[in-house]
């Protein structure tokens, strides 16, 4: 499919069937907190319709692997561009639509492949006082959301048969090559991370039941007390990690991985 020769740009939802029961808050919230969104929605499927006139669903057919669906999802659309979410991600602030457009705007003039609309990890280069470069050494370089795309750049770097998780660990190994990375240096977007490993995270599935979603459990558990701490754990690990300079980061990762796989703690 040909692309559209003008730059333009749409939002494109990451998502599945198995995750359907999210839509209804995702959407909500979106719609909610981004009442002048301009640009059009995408939802990503594999037989399942979200039934609003405001999102388009791309049916993407059986879910052999993420890429591949990502894949088939992205070939019906014609855009210069691409705004990635994620399905488990609820805006819990108004979104200023006049900073995505100057995004989107800078990428043109930076003839930028990607730019990371999250301040996390921040560059170690600065730019200007926007943006900064992403090294081509940088940890988890390629990200999946709230980041706009060259839909070629994209493309480019999906491969066949790999999960979100691989994509952003190998992508980042492809992407080595290439150049025109960029991030934000403030976040652009304010939200709650949804679900972790298929269930509920605790305070955000009582935050959206406390605005009027009614959650259904029975098709996603709730986290536990202790799930909670777990997560708050990684999390607080994450954080350390993003305290290493940006040209240390990548090695202090590999050698966390590789003791990690001494432990037998991971395979790969």
């Amino acid at each position: 499919m040909t692309l559209a020769t003008a730059p333009s740009l749409a939002i494109v939802v990451a998502s599945c069937d198995k995750y359907a029961d999210l839509w209804e808050p995702l959407f909500g919230e979106f719609f909610r907190r981004w009442p002048d969104c301009p640009y059009p929605v995408y939802l990503v499927a594999n037989h399942q319709r979200y039934p609003d006139r405001r999102v388009i669903t791309l049916l993407a057919g059986d879910d052999l692997d993420w890429s591949s669906t990502i894949a088939a999802a992205l070939d019906q659309i014609e855009y210069s561009h691409v705004l990635f979410w994620i399905d488990d991600a609820f805006l819990a602030a108004p979104v200023q639509t006049s900073r995505v457009a100057d995004c989107f705007a800078q990428m043109q003039k930076l003839d930028a492949n990607f730019m990371r609309l999250r301040a996390n990890p921040l560059p170690e280069q600065v730019l200007n006082t926007e943006t900064g470069v992403l090294a081509p050494t940088a940890a988890y370089r390629v990200s999946l959301f709230a980041t706009i795309w060259k839909m070629s750049a994209l493309k480019q770097i999906l491969c066949p048969g790999e999960s979100a998780w691989a994509f952003e660990l190998q992508g980042t190994e492809r992407s080595r090559s290439m150049d025109g990375f960029y991030s934000v240096l403030n976040d652009v977007f304010d939200y709650l991370h949804g679900v972790e490993r298929g269930i509920w995270i605790r305070p955000t599935a009582k935050a959206l039941e406390r605005g009027g979603y009614r959650l259904d459990y029975q098709c996603r558990r709730c986290m536990t007390r202790h799930e909670s701490l777990a997560l708050h754990y990684r999390l607080f690990k994450t954080w350390v990690l993003h305290q290493i300079p940006e040209r240390r980061r990548s090695g202090a990762l590999e050698f966390v991985r590789g003791c990690y796989r001494l432990l037998g703690l991971r395979k790969q």
